[in-house]
């Protein structure tokens, strides 16, 4: 068990890694790819991420072509949100349990494999419109099993990246440059889908993001990491759990960063699953209007995330959590009230950039704050965040079917900006974290 004087003030994560040769960044926003390691990894994660992001529009468009239904497209988010609930916690503990790196080459050729079955049974016409009802049932388990793969392939991702740097100062520029490629493949690669769907067909959109786990891969191989030895495998899977959990309960500070993440993803980002009916009904733009709302919103994300890599360093982490999570609950307030489309846009983009700040800021506080030894189980739990993003949306969308979209908006909007101030007022040692 860990000892509580080391649960109250985490040091800082103590991984062994390989020396390298790190030479002056010409520039602070990508100061991060000065060491190789890192470099390595950030390469392969945008190969990887772009054919996640080719294979988003590529399935609810098979799903969609096949059937028709809007319910089966739900039920495909089901398949790949169930393991995410109730694996997370062991696959956060298997990270701290075995060598991060051979894990993650594991679970990203295990994903490329389920995407090249999936794009050979289409070639073959095994999954089409003449087998609707086994191409469903097939889709569904692929889904499952692909997001198996991914939710253990999640925390020994985000419990590895502090091991490819030479020094904590870097951090949060490196959690940024990630957010960034997440944030510039969610437009880059819908657009290569789309493309790739009107000139070959679907089965291309697998192909495709079949191969760019290879990226991931050779990234992976290409890292010169000592190995980091791990106490957690001499105990019992149950023992590492409660072990993570003791460590969370006696550090406030990293306490008081999850409780805050876990609240903002319930009530702030469950916004996006009414994003819609503002278009439709309460700003009456349409289709293409709902588009250029979701676009504002990347936008703010990408600039966001230039944002933090670019100053953070010079910027107090503490402030940035709070301050980016009380101006995300009055922006999205803002947002609920707003009929003026152009507003809307603004205020989108405003929340893009609001929103890099608290979930960059938290993360890398997190992940530089715990041991090694227990990353991964800590980020494990961190991951179930964002199972609750789903669940935040069907309680927000009852509300507004009950009274109406922008006082549900408005609800999870106010409650984000009070829990801010508590959080605030009450927790002293997380203004000043650094």
């Amino acid at each position: 068990m860990v000892e509580r004087s080391q649960r109250k003030l985490a040091p800082v994560a103590h991984a062994p890694v390989a020396t390298q040769t790190a030479p002056r960044s010409r520039s602070e926003a990508f100061n991060a790819l000065k060491y190789p390691n890192y470099r390595s990894y950030w390469f392969g994660l945008m190969a990887v991420v772009t054919g996640y992001q080719v294979l988003f529009v590529a399935q609810g468009w098979l799903v969609y072509d096949l059937t028709g239904s809007p319910a089966l497209l739900g039920a495909m988010g089901a398949a790949t949100a169930i393991p995410q609930i109730f694996l997370t916690p062991l696959a956060g503990v298997m990270a701290d349990r075995v060598d991060r790196r051979r894990l993650m080459v594991v679970t990203q050729l295990g994903y490329g494999v389920i995407m090249m079955t999936l794009a050979v049974l289409l070639l073959t016409g095994v999954v089409g419109k003449a087998n609707v009802e086994l191409s469903v049932a097939l889709l569904l388990v692929a889904s499952f099993v692909a997001s198996v793969v991914q939710t253990f392939d999640q925390p020994a991702r985000m419990a590895l990246v502090p091991q490819l740097l030479g020094s904590r100062d870097d951090l949060l520029n490196a959690i940024a440059l990630q957010n960034l490629v997440w944030q510039g493949t969610s437009i880059v690669g819908p657009a290569i889908g789309g493309l790739l769907i009107a000139g070959f067909g679907v089965a291309a959109c697998y192909v495709i993001t079949s191969l760019s786990v290879l990226g991931m891969v050779t990234g992976l191989l290409r890292m010169q990491l000592a190995p980091a030895p791990s106490s957690a495998r001499n105990q019992s899977i149950a023992h590492n759990m409660s072990e993570g959990v003791e460590f969370i309960r006696g550090n406030a500070v990293i306490a008081s960063l999850l409780a805050m993440i876990f609240f903002n993803c319930f009530f702030g980002l469950s916004y996006m699953s009414l994003v819609p009916a503002f278009a439709k009904d309460v700003l009456q733009v349409g289709a293409e209007g709902q588009g250029f709302m979701m676009a504002a919103f990347g936008a703010g994300a990408i600039l966001g995330s230039i944002i933090i890599a670019t100053w953070g360093r010079v910027l107090r982490t503490g402030v940035l959590v709070v301050v980016g999570s009380f101006g995300f609950g009055l922006a999205l307030f803002g947002y609920a009230l707003s009929d003026n489309y152009w507003l809307t846009l603004a205020l989108l983009m405003l929340l893009g950039v609001l929103r890099t700040m608290w979930m960059t800021s938290g993360s890398a506080s997190i992940q530089g704050l715990v041991p090694n030894e227990l990353r991964g189980r800590v980020m494990g739990i961190y991951g179930l965040a964002w199972a609750l993003v789903p669940l935040g949306g069907l309680a927000s969308g009852t509300v507004a079917a009950l009274i109406s979209p922008p006082f549900a908006v408005a609800v999870g909007g106010a409650a984000v900006a009070a829990f801010s101030i508590v959080l605030a007022l009450r927790a002293s040692h997380l203004r000043s974290l650094h």
